[in-house]
């Protein structure tokens, strides 16, 4: 009586169909803490590579890891053992944390900011502007010195030309002045770029994302 007994278990447990689960992310990389379940019941916790005791039957297995999910639709015949049944996770990348201006990212220099062109063309242009200035400022006090001999009795065309050189030294300061406000203005607003660097590999990115 207990050999037929044992003999009929035997056959009921070559009857009962295993499979085996296995999940990897988007560069085909084996997750393990994944969690399977069938409708309301978890099946296990976490993948390790065990097989498992299913029913018979259609059956649909939801694959979860944090906020990733799949799901995966088989056929599962009475008696097969250790039927794998796989799905890939298309894990959502984990958010970088705030940086602070001027801190350096794993991947380049953050708050590095770099002078353009124009910022050195509108330096230069007040430079030469302010160069006009001086020189007509100072030909306009050289001319008014010579006016200063012959006052009362000058040359009506000494005088135009006096009047001329203050002018137009004005002139210049003015854009001058201007000049050096725009270059001013953008040197405060030149860009930040990022230098591009090699990323480091540690030791849990060879491992893979867990």
């Amino acid at each position: 009586m207990s050999s037929i007994c044992t003999s009929d278990l035997r056959q009921l447990e070559m009857r009962i169909p295993t499979v085996v689960f296995r999940a990897s992310d988007a560069a085909g990389n084996d997750l393990s803490d994944v969690r399977v379940s069938e409708r309301d019941r978890v099946l296990v916790e976490a993948l390790d590579g065990r097989a498992v005791d299913v029913d018979p039957g259609p059956r649909t297995f939801r694959f979860t890891r944090g906020g990733a999910s799949s799901e995966a639709s088989v056929l599962v015949i009475e008696g097969e053992k250790a039927r794998a049944v796989s799905v890939v996770l298309h894990v959502p990348p984990r958010a970088a944390p705030p940086r602070e201006p001027g801190a350096r990212a794993a991947g380049g220099n953050v708050g590095e900011r770099v002078t353009p062109w124009w910022v050195y063309a509108a330096g230069g242009a007040s430079l030469v502007t302010t160069s006009l200035f001086a020189g007509f400022g100072i030909s306009g006090l050289k001319r008014r010195s010579e006016l200063d001999a012959c006052l009362g009795a000058c040359d009506q065309g000494a005088v135009d030309r006096a009047k001329s050189d203050f002018l137009t030294a004005d002139v210049f300061l003015g854009a001058s002045l201007l000049g050096y406000g725009i270059t001013l203005t953008l040197f405060l607003l030149r860009p930040t770029v990022a230098t591009p660097q090699a990323p480091r590999t540690t030791a849990f990115d060879r491992l893979g994302t867990f």
